[in-house]
């Protein structure tokens, strides 16, 4: 299916004026992000997709419940996955020196 810029922008904009709308823009995005990246992470290890797990982050705004993805030797990990982990940390640790 494709769709031309402008369905995109009118689409994206939808989403955005619903309901928590840009975290939502913000979680399909990682997630389509981590699928393409198992993808390419597939085709050059030679694994297979073998389903999805959940796991919670803290997005901008609020906690984020992704959908990642596995692989059969369960030797993937979203490299945008451990950004945003690193990011959660950072936050953690800025808090704490503040706080101190």
């Amino acid at each position: 299916m494709n769709f031309t810029q402008d369905q995109v922008r009118e689409i994206l904009g939808q989403i955005a004026q619903g309901e928590n709308g840009y975290q939502k823009i913000l979680q399909l995005s990682i997630e389509a992000i981590m699928r393409s990246e198992r993808s390419e992470f597939n085709r050059i290890k030679g694994d297979s997709s073998n389903g999805y797990r959940f796991s919670s982050v803290l997005g901008h705004g609020g906690k984020l419940e992704l959908v990642v993805p596995r692989s059969r030797h369960h030797n993937f990990y979203p490299l945008i996955l451990a950004l945003i982990k690193d990011q959660e940390e950072e936050s953690r640790n800025l808090a704490y020196e503040l706080y101190s």
